[in-house]
């Protein structure tokens, strides 16, 4: 009997880690778990509680220690009252202490936010694709402490090849507009890294340009499914790791990229169409 019982505490032990273990690598995976915003709302309720706490002893406590000693009154309702009271001043503190710790742990993705709006807002200008890959460039530079970029976009709609912005002889890569890179880039629609994707289906000369180049992420800027160009992101410096909020930013940062590549880009197509244009009726004339 005694067998029986140890050996179904040890199945059932076991099924319950189990269990434990898909449910944490399952959090894990789809990224509900972020611990700086637990930390946060953690910090705040404590300090808020403790005051409260203290509040409490050095006003309602008295208070109705005064009330039951001179009028021989029942305040426990008062103090119950009270306490609600209480709470709903503190209410307002909690948001604010919330918003400040917010702010302390993940001050940069709020400096992120400060000067994205400054990025785009220059990109509301049309600008050629050396350009506007230059500010987005420098800008991913800057704020995420990125060793290089490399830019890749599509020309026109006959182009066979992406064009790479950075014009170094010793890092021309050359990708073509369909192959396993860019298939995958389109089919993933969101940040792939380097070492994820199988290396073996594509071209060698393309890897170990990547690998010289020390590439880690890939950004794709796609627009309707179309796949205007992509940025390769090297490691950062002093060999950091991404972190799970730069992955999100950089998704959010790649919309907004691509859509002000697609205005550029028809801006372009438009103004060929009116040259070609002009040309046919100066000759026509």
């Amino acid at each position: 009997i005694l067998q029986q019982v140890l050996s179904f505490y040890f199945f059932s032990s076991l099924v319950t880690f189990l269990i434990d273990a898909f449910f944490f690598i399952a959090v894990v995976q789809i990224k509900i778990f972020k611990p700086r915003k637990y930390l946060s709302a953690g910090l705040s309720y404590t300090l808020l509680s403790s005051f409260a706490l203290a509040v409490y002893f050095l006003i309602v406590k008295s208070l109705s220690e005064s009330l039951t000693q001179y009028f021989h009154i029942n305040s426990y309702t008062i103090s119950g009252l009270v306490i609600f009271v209480l709470i709903l001043l503190i209410k307002p503190f909690e948001k604010k202490l919330n918003e400040l710790f917010d702010r302390y742990l993940n001050r940069n993705i709020h400096q992120y936010r400060k000067n994205s709006l400054k990025l785009f807002k220059n990109l509301q200008r049309y600008m050629e694709p050396e350009k506007f890959f230059g500010y987005v460039e420098k800008f991913l530079k800057e704020h995420f402490n990125i060793s290089d970029v490399l830019s890749f976009y599509m020309p026109d709609e006959n182009a066979t090849t992406y064009v790479q912005i950075k014009e170094d002889s010793d890092q021309q890569i050359e990708i073509p507009i369909s192959c396993y890179l860019t298939r995958e880039l389109i089919r993933r629609k969101t940040v792939v890294e380097f070492y994820e994707l199988e290396l073996h289906l594509m071209n060698k000369s393309i890897v170990e340009a990547f690998k010289k180049f020390h590439a880690r992420l890939f950004i794709p800027l796609l627009f309707e499914n179309k796949l205007l160009g992509f940025l390769v992101l090297a490691r950062k410096r002093f060999n950091m790791d991404y972190s799970e909020d730069e992955l999100e930013i950089f998704e959010i940062f790649s919309r907004n990229i691509a859509s002000a590549l697609q205005r550029d880009w028809i801006i372009r197509q438009m103004r060929e169409h009116y040259r070609e244009r002009f040309r046919l009726e100066k000759l026509a004339a």
